[in-house]
């Protein structure tokens, strides 16, 4: 293990925190931190373990950071949104402004057999059927 690679310390704090090694794994993120204040990764892994031990409110910061440094970060992103969704106090600003098409309707349904038939350079034969992770999940803005 070497203590003054970022990576590393960002690595072994994650598995030490999903082994339950609390106080190590805090210990290994702050560490990659200090080593890397740039490091999203270690940010993230670090609000996360702040949130399992009932820190909402340090773990809300490392995320914010996390964003304010790489605001690109969808790790980032989407566990500050949970985190303030759950606690009702997400602001207007930071919604997704997206309308989903529901899975239950019609439309949906139209939208998977098409897929499951269609023909294109690629599928020159209709398979009749689609896997699951190939079901698009469409979105459009909201208007």
């Amino acid at each position: 293990i070497h203590p003054e690679n970022a990576g590393t310390q960002t690595r072994r704090g994650a598995v030490l925190r999903r082994l339950g090694r609390r106080n190590e794994a805090e210990g290994d993120l702050r560490q990659a931190l200090a080593l890397d204040a740039d490091r999203g990764e270690a940010r993230v892994e670090l609000a996360l373990l702040l949130l399992e031990g009932g820190r909402g409110p340090e773990a809300e910061q490392q995320l914010r950071e996390a964003l304010n440094r790489e605001p690109a970060n969808a790790a980032a992103r989407l566990n500050l949104g949970n985190l303030l969704r759950e606690g009702g106090d997400l602001p207007a600003a930071e919604r997704v402004n997206l309308e989903i098409l529901r899975t239950d309707t019609e439309r949906f349904r139209q939208l998977v057999v098409a897929l499951r038939n269609r023909r294109d350079d690629w599928y020159l034969v209709p398979a009749g059927y689609i896997d699951l992770c190939n079901v698009p999940i469409v979105a459009r803005p909201r208007t």
